[in-house]
């Protein structure tokens, strides 16, 4: 048996502090928090615990009117989706600037859905020291919006959160009692970071797998700015369930063209989304060369052990220009030499052609993540990492360096993601740059481990 824990949004006017309460209830600095109006516009998912309880928080992007532009259109879209999504409602509002006619705006959108929905006036500093005859004028206006009584907090400095939590929980255990009992099955996602330069399709590649608009996607580069999580669950019953956590990210720039301090935040957040996935998406455009900064990405891809897989995006447009007489296959390999000539050391992250437009590859796509991060976390027993690394020593014997020879006596391995062997050896030192890459190779074609890097570690035995 398997509950979902109840989901939580956070839905208000834009500049009302929403990121910094999403910040402190899920205690990272997970979305971007600026004094700038409308950083946030995409939907950004957290866990939150609290007294042995779990839930899931929604952080959403200012609700702005009048709504006459397209962007602001599509944050409010996206608010929309979290409210439909919620099994509850965490209504911000600003005291320090009181009730304005945008909260009215919203709170009119609210009631009109019938959800639970708790009324939170922010920025209330002077709850410091309990002084709460202080603060009830200040709340004054807000009961004018018919949502109950008004629950003051500073999210910036953490006064009177916890009292806001007990009354989420004390909500979410009325209708959903026990959601979080023990035996229930725990499925660990697979993350899955999607990295590329601006504007390459990455958040029209996430949309196409979820078959909805869940990330607002612009023609204009730099629309997502936050590390967008998205949960996705693919399989019909607990047995065959598999989920993803896609992190959407921001374009990935030369640090020369990386101006607005927004930005800088930005890049350095898709930096930190590599850091902390299993499976990283490369995005590149199939009608541009590979770039310097493409080189880079696959570069800290490959120093971070994580898993990859290059998608060449935006297919369609290559194939729209191609010869009558020459077969895409053929194109494709073209296309995969030329990414090999370019960047040689990912020979081992597949290569998969896709396009948002005809859907081509985006099907195969989940299956191919799901290959890829189960190699990653592959274990591998004593007995056949010591038969393959025979097997290879035996076929092609280092050189030797300084009048020393390599032997090597055992391995094992000693972690996975990536998997990591343990070489006992003679002379650590006499191994070479190019027999450890022939070592590397050879163990990922003999174990099968075609999709993921692995690292070689040397320790001299002991005498």
């Amino acid at each position: 048996m398997r509950i979902n824990p109840a989901v939580v949004a956070i839905v208000g006017r834009p500049n009302v502090g929403k990121s910094t309460l999403f910040n402190r209830l899920i205690r990272s600095k997970k979305a971007i928090v600026d004094s700038t109006p409308g950083v946030t516009r995409d939907r950004n998912y957290g866990d939150v615990s609290w007294q042995g309880n779990r839930f899931r928080l929604i952080d959403t992007g200012g609700i702005g009117y009048p709504a006459d532009s397209s962007m602001l259109n599509s944050i409010r879209k996206q608010a929309e989706s979290a409210i439909s999504e919620a099994d509850l409602i965490l209504f911000l509002c600003d005291g320090k600037q009181g009730l304005l006619w945008e909260d009215r705006e919203v709170a009119r959108l609210l009631l009109k859905t019938r959800k639970n929905t708790l009324l939170v006036v922010n920025k209330i500093d002077d709850l410091a020291g309990n002084e709460i005859c202080l603060v009830e004028p200040l709340l004054a206006d807000f009961y004018k919006l018919g949502m109950g009584e008004p629950i003051p907090i500073s999210a910036a400095h953490g006064l009177n959160v916890d009292t806001l939590l007990d009354k989420i929980l004390t909500l979410i255990l009325s209708y959903q009692p026990g959601y979080e009992k023990e035996g229930i099955r725990e499925i660990v996602p697979i993350s899955v970071a999607i990295v590329g330069k601006p504007n390459v399709g990455k958040s029209s590649i996430l949309n196409a797998i979820l078959g909805q608009e869940r990330v607002i996607v612009d023609n204009l580069p730099g629309t997502t700015r936050d590390a967008i999580d998205t949960l996705f669950e693919k399989g019909d019953n607990d047995a065959s369930l598999t989920q993803f956590l896609f992190i959407d990210t921001a374009g990935i720039r030369k640090k020369n063209k990386v101006t607005e301090s927004l930005e800088y935040y930005s890049v350095l957040k898709a930096i930190k989304s590599i850091e902390r996935a299993s499976v990283v998406l490369l995005v590149i455009d199939a009608i541009e060369k590979i770039s310097t900064q493409d080189k880079k990405i696959v570069a800290y891809m490959e120093k971070t052990g994580c898993a990859g897989i290059i998608i060449v995006n935006k297919w369609d447009l290559v194939l729209a220009k191609r010869q009558a007489s020459v077969k895409p296959a053929l194109l494709m390999d073209e296309y995969k030499e030329y990414i090999q000539d370019k960047i040689p050391y990912l020979s081992h992250f597949p290569i998969m052609f896709t396009s948002t437009l005809t859907k081509e590859g985006i099907n195969r796509l989940l299956s191919l993540i799901e290959k890829v991060s189960k190699e990653h976390k592959k274990w591998v027993s004593t007995s056949t990492l010591n038969a393959v690394i025979k097997l290879v020593y035996s076929q092609r014997k280092p050189p030797s360096s300084k009048g020393k020879g390599l032997k090597i006596y055992y391995a094992t391995q000693v972690k996975t993601s990536p998997p990591t062997f343990l070489l006992f050896v003679n002379h650590p030192t006499a191994i070479s740059t190019s027999y450890m890459k022939y070592l590397q190779n050879r163990i990922r074609a003999e174990l099968k481990l075609s999709a993921t890097p692995i690292q070689i570690k040397l320790r001299q035995r002991p005498r």
